[in-house]
């Protein structure tokens, strides 16, 4: 579902019903009939081979001790031997390693889709060691910087807890956490520090930042003025490795859109298969599984926003094409009315705003994309949500000249939009 969600046309599987759920079951049957094929058929066949080639080596010592072959041909027909027998062995491991992996991705699938039906994965699922490191790389990468006597906000207590303190201490102790050396300390300080620390030491105190740094690095006894100098925590050659690898968990920490656990079930998965994955692509692939989580619990708000969310993540990769499918497939469902299970908004509530287009304008500019491409990327997003919505009250049509009107910087007031869409539909739900 993954691979082919990157592909922006009106085939685009995330807005399409999954597969039947009967494709699973008959995939890990096929596949394990595979199996049982190669166990049964395959395997015997190949150790037939080589027990074969082994007779016919031991037949060749036996002629050899009776001196009826020669050295060189009794050494070829062991390299021939050894080789066909390697060759056997190799075939055979390969064809149950592949049906293995290939069974085990089909009841990996399998199970994801039967869970994610229900609910999204939580932090439970993580091996408790696993979910200590994570937190750990996220303290670490938020404390980073921070002077030991300075101001820590108060988050740290709502993500640490009140003893939050006590994690420092035990991260030092284990190698993770540490102190920035005193070259590193000073470029850390403010202009207004810098010119105290000059002038203490009867040196000029005027200029930029950039000069006062290169004087005190150049005229101080650094070595001398640790007393002097703020201890500023930084992490660890470890640590950083630390931080390095959970970046995923600590990019999602900003707002805790995902859970631990929706992350943790993607990245062991690629990690199982030893395919190195960047964290951008990691975020789509939860977002994804998300998306296709609000379609069928048809939560049109949130599947709204999870869109938006996606076409952000295309906006950073520079992917214009995959942003524009995205954002506009979104921008649908924010003036279609439609909201969580099947109800709708009234028209005068929709928030038809310039939230959508503040940036766009520049974004169509740095694409290059000519007007025709744009207006062929929008209907071809709209449509799709179009057919999945419950309700809109605009028509696709419709829809673009709203968005045309708001990209051209057009008034649009409510008695337009009340002219040109369609009759409200009931129940309504009031915010």
């Amino acid at each position: 579902m993954t691979d082919q969600l990157n592909h922006a046309n009106s085939n685009n599987p995330f807005l399409e019903k999954w597969y039947h759920r009967n494709w699973f079951i008959y995939s890990v049957l096929l596949l394990s009939s595979f199996i049982h094929f190669i166990s049964i058929f395959l395997i015997p066949f190949l150790r037939g081979k080589i027990r074969s080639y082994q007779q016919r080596l031991i037949y060749l010592e036996s002629l050899y001790q009776n001196k009826e072959i020669s050295d060189s041909l009794l050494s070829s027909a062991r390299e021939s031997a050894d080789k066909i027998i390697q060759n056997a062995e190799n075939q055979a491991k390969q064809m149950l390693l592949n049906a293995f992996l290939e069974a085990s991705e089909v009841k990996t699938s399998a199970t994801a889709e039967i869970s994610d039906s229900s609910s999204l994965p939580t932090d439970d699922i993580i091996p408790v060691e696993k979910l200590q490191d994570i937190n750990t790389a996220i303290f670490l990468n938020m404390i980073k910087n921070h002077h030991v006597n300075g101001h820590f906000p108060n988050y740290f207590t709502y993500k640490f807890g009140l003893r939050w303190k006590n994690l420092i201490e035990k991260n030092i102790n284990l190698g993770l956490l540490t102190f920035k050396s005193p070259e590193e300390s000073l470029r850390n300080l403010t202009a207004q520090d810098l010119k105290v620390l000059l002038k203490a030491h009867n040196l000029k105190s005027s200029g930029l930042k950039h000069e006062l740094l290169k004087r005190a690095s150049t005229q101080l006894p650094i070595d001398s003025l640790k007393d002097q100098l703020p201890q500023i925590y930084t992490p660890t050659k470890q640590g950083k490795e630390l931080i390095e690898k959970h970046m995923p968990y600590i990019q999602n920490d900003v707002d805790n859109y995902f859970s631990k656990g929706e992350l943790y079930q993607i990245i062991s998965r690629h990690e199982l298969y030893r395919v190195h994955i960047n964290t951008t692509d990691i975020i789509i692939e939860a977002l994804s599984c998300r998306i296709d989580y609000y379609l069928e619990h048809k939560d049109w708000t949130s599947l709204s926003y999870a869109l938006h969310r996606m076409a952000s993540q295309y906006l950073a990769k520079e992917d214009y094409k995959q942003y524009f499918y995205f954002y506009f497939s979104s921008l649908y469902i924010n003036i279609s009315g439609a909201t969580n299970n099947d109800s709708v908004m009234r028209l005068n509530h929709l928030r038809l705003n310039s939230y959508y287009i503040l940036t766009l304008e520049n974004l169509i500019l740095k694409s290059s994309f000519t007007n025709e491409q744009i207006k062929t990327l929008f209907f071809e997003s709209a449509q799709k949500m179009d057919s999945l919505l419950p309700f809109s009250y605009f028509t696709v049509d419709s829809a673009y000249q709203i968005f045309v009107n708001y990209l051209n910087k057009s008034i649009v007031n409510l008695d337009y939009y009340e002219n040109i869409a369609k009759p409200s539909p009931k129940p309504f739900y009031e915010i």
